[in-house]
């Protein structure tokens, strides 16, 4: 099977607004896959596309931070035979910062054998373009003008805020179209004005946070209050804590509009909207604020305070993070979805010691039979991203030699500096953690210890992509990071997937081993309700590959492992958000 990959890239969020830069992007490898198989005799079975969304190329955000990092991983790796074309529109979507930078890219895309295709200019850069005197004279000036048209499209846009901002504070027009939920625009006389419904909603909220109210607790009363969100526009149907804090902290219900972020020259304006409440009101609610403590705070050293599956669980009805609630010592609380937490949801909440020992001890053996590691090193992507900040400092050193130093230089020198050290930090953790995720590593670990489910918790995490929950049905789907899934794993009962699995495999010869596909890792895996089984936990194991026209089913074996639920589970529990 023939593969080709293809980069597509997109600096402004607000250009993506309506889907256009991707879908063309794509019409695009969509158009030249066609022309080489009309033209070339080249059929492209499969295209694998890296994207990078609001990702610039201008200050490299797309190396550090996206996909195009990813992909030089990934070629430098040889995960993809000589010869493998990577298509992307033009060179600027690799890079934008200049002629150095684009060479290194692509001296670490063809140092494999891949091509580079570039479809706006149909240039083809292999390993020995870049050997050429032409080939590199033709990047050059490429590089150049991609860097030139990044810089004159950044002045325009700070130049043109700036007149924006000075127009503003003279009340001669606004900076944005955006406005706060409780202002809107009187087209007939083109002043700004506050909803009066809005304006009370505004009042109430900041003076139930004077009773005392808390952020969740004022959520819960507008919402059943049926009271109605500021900005529907946005997409957002309901209050959440998030929300009510961002409101109560904002100075545009006092009229003032919001700093710019990034250019200092654009600070805050008195009086750019009409006033909601009293600055009164509003100063009352910051002084009931207490600040929080400075310095790190202290982890909780016990058991219970780690989360074995942190950031991998999701619900799969309202799709918010599953989170423990109620945890303490002695105590493991239960796992809940965001949702029910914001009573935006109905998925019941489930015991998390029994959901934990269940895919630990009954799963996560099944996955030794698989290769459950995405057998990817970052340390190498990190060597990379390094070598170009050393790149770039050099660079700005140069400009000191030759230009002088100015504060702005200082800056990036700076930044760049913190930005390779910190990288440099990360390469040291990464030898210090790396450890085998295998089930023997895990069965050594004590489950009931804080150090061990540490340890735990690292491993699960390099192995485990996504765990949905479905808590109605009482069942898991389990994505690998290798893009296996185990899908409607019970979370209760006694059958253990790998005993079925292991004797599938024990006895069958090499015709029946070639038919399930276990020469390599299989791309699925269904866990299923046996429809003719009269025990509430006996299910079938189906296992499927992309090559099979049939699954291949077999009966489930037991395991002895499950948890006592009533030893860990009282008959009532706390009901309370940690907060």
């Amino acid at each position: 099977m023939s593969i080709a990959l293809a980069y597509l890239r997109f600096s402004s969020l607000q250009m993506q607004g309506k889907g256009s830069s991707i879908s063309r992007q794509k019409d695009m490898v969509t158009k030249w896959t066609e022309e080489q198989k009309l033209l070339m005799g080249k059929n492209y079975d499969e295209v694998s596309y890296y994207i990078d969304r609001g990702k610039s190329a201008y200050d490299g955000t797309n190396l550090r931070e996206g996909n195009l990092g990813k992909l030089i991983e990934e070629v430098q790796r040889g995960m993809f035979p000589e010869g493998t074309p990577i298509v992307c529109e033009s060179l600027d979507r690799l890079t934008r910062q200049g002629v150095q930078h684009i060479q290194q890219i692509l001296t670490q895309l063809t140092r494999t054998g891949c091509v580079v295709h570039t479809l706006s200019d149909r240039q083809v850069i292999s390993k020995d373009t870049l050997e050429s005197l032409g080939g590199i004279v033709t990047i050059v000036a490429v590089a150049d003008r991609a860097r030139e048209e990044s810089e004159t499209k950044a002045k325009r846009v700070r130049d043109s805020k700036l007149r924006n901002y000075k127009a503003a504070r003279e009340g001669k027009k606004l900076m944005t179209k955006h406005l706060p939920g409780w202002i809107y625009l009187n087209e007939s006389t083109g002043k700004l004005c506050v909803d009066p419904e809005k304006q009370k909603v505004v009042t109430r909220i900041y003076k139930l946070r004077l009773e005392g109210h808390t952020f969740q607790s004022i959520a819960n009363i507008m919402n059943d209050s049926g009271v109605p969100v500021l900005n529907a526009s946005k997409g957002a149907r309901h209050w959440l804590p998030n929300s009510i804090r961002t409101l109560l902290m904002n100075k545009s219900v006092i009229g003032y509009s919001s700093p710019s972020k990034v250019n200092p020259l654009i600070e805050e304006i008195p009086g750019y909207f009409p006033p909601c409440i009293s600055e009164t009101l509003f100063n009352d609610v910051q002084d009931t604020h207490v600040p929080a403590k400075r310095g790190k705070k202290t982890r909780p050293e016990y058991a219970e305070a780690v989360n074995l599956f942190k950031g991998l669980t999701v619900c799969k009805y309202c799709k918010g993070n599953v989170f423990p609630n109620g945890a303490k010592p002695g105590y493991w609380g239960r796992l809940r979805c965001m949702g029910h937490h914001n009573k935006t949801c109905e998925a019941p909440p489930i015991g998390r010691y029994a959901f934990e020992h269940s895919l630990v001890t009954r799963m996560f053996p099944l996955l030794r039979f698989f290769d459950t590691t995405k057998q990817e090193d970052p340390s190498a992507a990190i060597r990379s991203k390094i070598g170009h900040l050393q790149t770039g400092i050099d660079n700005l050193y140069n400009m000191v030699r030759d230009m002088g130093y100015t504060p702005e230089i200082g800056k990036r020198i700076k930044a760049s500096e913190n930005e390779k050290e910190g990288l440099e930090r990360q390469l040291i953790a990464i030898k210090k953690n790396i450890e085998s995720s295998t089930e023997e590593n895990m069965s050594q670990l004590n489950f009931d210890n804080y150090n061990d489910r540490l340890t735990m918790q690292r491993i699960l995490s390099r192995t485990i992509e996504r765990v949905v929950v479905d808590s109605f049905n009482e069942r898991a789907h389990v994505k690998l990071l290798n893009g296996n899934v185990l899908y409607g794993f019970p979370l209760y009962g006694d059958s253990d997937a790998s005993l079925t699995l292991q004797k599938a495999l024990s006895g069958t010869d090499d015709e029946l081993f070639a038919e399930l596909g276990m020469e390599k890792p299989l791309h699925t895996i269904y866990m299923v309700t046996s429809a003719k089984s009269q025990q509430p936990y006996d299910y079938n194991a189906v296992y499927y590959n992309k090559d099979l026209k049939q699954p291949y089913t077999v009966n489930q074996g037991e395991s002895p492992h499950h948890p006592d639920d009533s030893k860990y589970w009282p008959d009532v529990e706390p009901d309370y958000p940690n907060e």
